[in-house]
């Protein structure tokens, strides 16, 4: 415990930096003010202050006091103060040293002790909006700060988290409507989360400075089901409400001392009150006798409600309740009853709706009644005008193609904000080798699917390696958990999982259960044979493993050290009487409530675990349930989330071979990763064309940037009027993945290939260069063409199906002129070559053998990848002479040969002959490169009719 002076240290510097919270001013002079207020003059000062924060204890609480006030002013974007310097910038903190008044060598100490975090910002489509939230506003929050403080000292979130936070909801905000505003107006807004990436707490950010900053009335839609809306509805109590407005909901609640508590009703302070009109047990109930719960108090009775004077005191109402229209339907007559008493126009709401793209959307076509949530939602947002909508979701694409020519509808008319990926977050990117080509070495450990991805075919119990395997992990990866809490290493959180997912059939789940049940009964893990298998486990997978990805978590050589927690692994699973809890939508499931009491237990469910539902501490999971839309496929995906501790523990059982009817098979895994491609190539358009000013991209401009094999009419006689009139592709990739599967398409395609190379010879060439620490050897064949052989080739080319031309902006890129010439003269072809002899991988190319390469159907449609990083490299180097990311490791040593095939004005194409459906036939599988030009504008739009340039869609 610290000593009183300690105490008084710290209290001292927490005053002083409040002090001067908004702006950085002279520090020494706020330390020996607030020295003398409290009778101990020379308390703290600079001197001391900088030398504790270069000491080596993070938690130090001088040094975090420090860190927080420094890392608030890095990323202050809204105050005066900052002149024209950017956040989280050198500059920037040379500015706050300057205010804060340190000199030259203190600042350096802070820069080595705490330098800036410049962590990812959100990607923000958006209208202009009223700079309305000010950085006033946002010192005065009274919740947001109780939030954010509760989040790092209760929640353990580092700094870094903590800043990304404050971005992301200060992004959200400040684009709703001022709640003091004069005219009432409604924005709608949609934020793009990852699954399982802490959506529930950016949005709980949100409502906490929307409270703060007026908004009185606070609804949440909180998904589909009880069991989501009782998650929700316990976090903001938990997290942001406070126990003083609890009443007895927790009463018993072993956690209860964990809740955030004010000290005392905020109202007492000099803020303002909760009002909560839903439970952790009840969703809204008719208010009947207690509707002046919806009555809207006035300190000054003859300014509307929307006056500040009036929103300062009165008390914010909270309603979270699942998206049933029935239970809507009840919120919406309470506040018809209210009308009367109560100018509803006047009250500054905000309408936070998660899962937003499942159950609120309007699918129907324009002359079919709306879905009954969809109306619901909209009647909500009619009868309060100063309502705001926010939606979350984690798969986008849905609210995209909600019909904008339908104002009353839920399209993000105003922003669409694209959260970056969270510190220490294990998603997409952590199970998959995005850039590389199957097959696939188990052994190789540098590959993320190696590490991380278990395979599974055939029978659950018969084969050992399925479900055998993938239970012996669960209960050895809980006993290594056991051993690092003894050896002192963290563990995010107290919770050990498995989850099960098989089938959406509730009458399957039972079967599943006793399965499992059935599977640890014959697994004595106590007995030699079992511990045998686990030692096995052990020395083949977790241990190289954790080697190759998590040093620093290294595992003892020793299975011998790990045994004594395989005992408290089975005592924990067989707590409560139940080892395999079964979660779905009957009543008499084994929901785990993960907030009430540790969790260590396998979890068999459907789809009520596949949407947004968390499932904390999971480790170890099981699915082979197929999906067919890529939005149910992306939600499936619960091994997503924060691993911290447990990361290198963490493995996914999936099925490869799953029946899909007629014969067919799915490879779920690469169906999964498919989805996740398109997920980020819609989020690194989105990131490409933000900043761009003129013309500045809006919301209504987003569906032509979606992946077009992705795109779906509005209607059936309707499309989105927007069009991209120009895109400049310099030193960019251009891949597209949907090849063609009929003999007849793949036929032509090659065939327009032949024609494109026809008269020219490929000349062999071995490549040799250092891309960073790696050396690079491989032997490539190459030829120059004239820009008008490849034209003629792209568009001549047959996709998949009924698409469009995957590459028309391309093509309309490639032929500009004037002000818009691409600044291409010629066109280098390099086909990778293998250095294996398999007669089967080979073809003929006007006389010449040329290698071949498998590229798998992910989903029985496109191809996964057709390029490879090595090859890629290679590219850009022929038309670059560098690499295109400046932070990627640079290219060094490029042997003669290679030099000789760098060029300016030079693009590049791979091509990867890929075997056909019919034997010993081949299709031309490629990938573009762009070198650089000096065309201005990145992007340009038109409309699709004239004649209405302001209408959202025409009729096609």
């Amino acid at each position: 415990m610290p000593t009183a002076s300690e105490d008084l240290k710290i209290k001292v510097l927490q005053q002083a930096l409040a002090a001067v919270e908004r702006e950085p001013k002279k520090l020494s002079r706020y330390l020996e003010f607030f020295g003398d207020e409290l009778a101990v003059p020379d308390c703290i000062d600079i001197a001391e202050v900088i030398d504790r924060a270069a000491r080596p204890d993070l938690n130090d609480p001088v040094k975090l006091a420090l860190h927080h006030a420094l890392a608030r002013w890095d990323y202050s974007t809204d105050a005066g103060w900052t002149t024209d310097t950017e956040p989280n910038t050198p500059e920037r903190r040379k500015l706050i040293y300057r205010l804060l008044g340190l000199d030259t060598a203190q600042g350096k100490v802070l820069d080595r002790a705490l330098p800036s975090y410049a962590a990812e910002q959100p990607v923000v489509i958006a209208a202009e909006h009223e700079r309305w939230y000010t950085a006033e506003i946002e010192a005065n929050g009274f919740y947001w700060k109780a939030y954010r403080q509760y989040l790092a000292s209760v929640g353990g979130w580092k700094e870094e988290a903590l800043l990304g936070l404050d971005a992301s909801t200060r992004s959200v905000i400040e684009r709703l409507s001022n709640p003091s505003r004069e005219d009432a107006f409604q924005s709608k807004g949609l934020v793009v989360g990852y699954v399982q990436s802490g959506k529930t707490a950016n949005f709980t950010g949100v409502v906490a400075r929307a409270a703060d900053a007026g908004y009185r009335l606070i609804v949440v839609l909180a998904g589909a089901t009880e069991l989501l809306r009782k998650q929700t509805q316990r976090r903001l109590d938990k997290e942001m409400i406070g126990r003083e407005f609890l009443d007895k909901d927790y009463e018993g609640d072993r956690e209860l001392d964990s809740f955030i508590s004010h000290g005392t009703r905020p109202s007492q302070l000099g803020y303002f009150d909760w009002q909560r009109l839903t439970g952790p047990e009840y969703d809204y109930q008719s208010l009947k006798r207690g509707i002046d719960a919806l009555e809207f108090e006035k300190a000054s009775p003859r300014k509307p409600f929307h006056s500040p004077e009036n929103l300062r005191s009165a008390k914010a109402r909270l309603i979270v309740i699942k998206k049933n229209s029935v239970v809507m339907g009840k919120v919406l007559e309470d506040l018809d009853r209210v009308k009367a008493r109560v100018r509803l126009e006047d009250i500054p709401a905000l309408v936070i709706d998660d899962e937003s793209d499942q159950a609120s959307l309007n699918t129907r076509p324009a002359d079919k009644e709306r879905p009954a949530v969809n109306g619901s939602i909209v009647q909500l947002l009619r009868i309060l005008p100063r309502a705001q909508y926010v939606g979350y979701t984690a798969t986008p694409f849905a609210n995209v193609f909600v019909d904008p020519a339908q104002p009353e509808d839920l399209f993000p008319k105003d922003f669409l904000l694209s959260l970056p990926r969270p510190p220490g977050y294990m998603g997409v990117s952590d199970f998959y080798d995005l850039d590389r080509q199957p097959p696939y070495d188990p052994k190789d450990l540098t590959s993320k699917r190696s590490c991380f991805v278990r395979p599974v075919k055939g029978d659950d119990l018969k084969i050992p390696e399925n479900l055998t395997k993938a239970v012996d992990s669960f209960i050895l990866t809980g006993a290594i958990k056991l051993y690092r809490v003894a050896q002192g290493i963290p563990v995010r959180g107290i919770h050990h999982t498995m989850l099960v997912h098989l089938s959406s059939r509730k009458g399957e789940h039972e079967q599943h259960v006793t399965m499992i049940n059935q599977l640890l009964n014959r697994s004595d893990y106590r007995s030699g044979a079992a511990l045998d298998r686990l030692e096995a486990l052990y020395r083949s997978d977790f241990r190289p493993v954790t080697a190759a990805r998590a040093p620093d978590l290294q595992l003892p050589s020793k299975f011998s050290a790990i045994v004594p927690h395989i005992g408290e692994t089975l005592e924990r699973l067989a707590e409560g009487g139940k080892r395999v809890l079964m979660v779905n939508s009957d009543e008499d499931a084994d929901t785990p409530v993960f907030d009430e009491a540790r969790v260590w237990k396998i979890i068999v469910g459907g789809t009520k675990l596949s949407r947004g539902y968390t499932v904390e501490g999971l480790t170890v999971s099981y699915y082979r349930r197929s999906a067919r839309t890529a939005d149910t496929l992306m939600q499936m995906g619960r091994w997503f989330g924060f691993r911290q501790g447990y990361a290198d523990l963490v493995r996914l059982f999936i099925g490869t071979e799953e029946p899909l009817g007629k014969g067919k098979t799915i490879d779920l895994y690469e169906a999964f990763g498919g989805v996740c491609r398109d997920e980020e190539m819609f989020r690194g358009q989105l990131k490409q064309y933000a900043s761009m000013d003129d013309p500045r991209i809006l919301p209504i401009q987003i569906p032509p940037l979606v992946p077009a094999h992705l795109l779906k009419p509005t209607s059936s006689n309707k499309m989105f009027n927007a069009k991209v009139r120009h895109q400049n592709f310099r030193t960019e990739w251009v891949e597209r993945t949907m090849l063609p599967t009929s003999a007849t398409d793949t036929r032509t395609n090659w065939n327009s290939f032949l024609k494109m190379v026809e008269g020219t010879r490929f000349a062999p060439t071995a490549i040799d260069l250092d891309v960073g620490d790696e050396h690079l050897s491989y032997d490539i064949m190459h030829v120059d063409l004239a820009p008008e052989r490849v034209m003629a080739f792209l568009k001549s080319y047959r996709w998949l199906g009924s698409n469009p031309n995957l590459i028309a902006r391309e093509l309309d890129f490639m032929s500009g002129t004037g002000d818009r010439n691409p600044e291409i003269d010629r066109w280098l072809v390099i086909a990778p070559q293998r250095r294996d002899s398999r007669s089967e991988f080979e073809c003929d190319v006007n006389g010449q053998r040329m290698s071949a390469f498998d590229r798998g159907r992910v989903d029985g449609d496109r191809v996964g990848v057709i390029s490879e990083p090595r090859h890629k490299v290679l590219a850009e180097y022929a038309s670059l002479g560098k690499r295109k990311d400046a932070d990627k490791p640079r290219i060094a040593n490029p042997s003669a040969e290679t030099q000789k095939l760098y060029k300016a004005r030079q693009a590049v194409m791979l091509l990867y002959p890929i075997p056909a459906e019919v034997k010993k036939e081949f299709q031309p599988g490629f990938a573009l490169f762009f070198p650089p030009n000096k065309i201005r504008t990145p992007l340009v739009f038109g409309v699709a009719d004239q004649r209405h340039r302001d209408a959202a869609t025409t009729t096609a």
